[in-house]
């Protein structure tokens, strides 16, 4: 049997997802590499994430009125929009 590592990248704004062939699962070269590949691959991730919180704890710390964070939505140069706060979320999640 065949390991393969996938994984998402950002490829001009857009999530693509790759599969890197690594060798024979029975391989303990393999296994090794697909244990480092995954730890890095959530390294990455748990920056992410911090960023991501950070921004909305942020976010929390402007609100114009007691309990409402301040709206933000960006539209990139694609028209794809991303909210920067708390509120904006939960109104995109709406549709609203």
């Amino acid at each position: 049997m065949n390991l393969y590592f996938w994984h998402l990248e950002s490829e001009g704004g857009v999530s693509v997802r790759r599969e890197d062939f690594l060798g024979r699962a029975d391989s303990p070269r393999v296994k090794r590499e697909l244990l480092q590949r995954m730890a890095g691959y959530d390294r990455r991730m748990e920056e992410t994430l911090a960023g991501r919180v950070a921004k909305l704890e942020r976010s929390l710390g402007r609100a114009e009125r007691p309990g409402v964070p301040a709206v933000g939505v960006v539209e990139d140069s694609r028209g794809s929009r991303s909210a920067d706060s708390l509120e904006a979320l939960v109104v995109g999640a709406r549709g609203n």
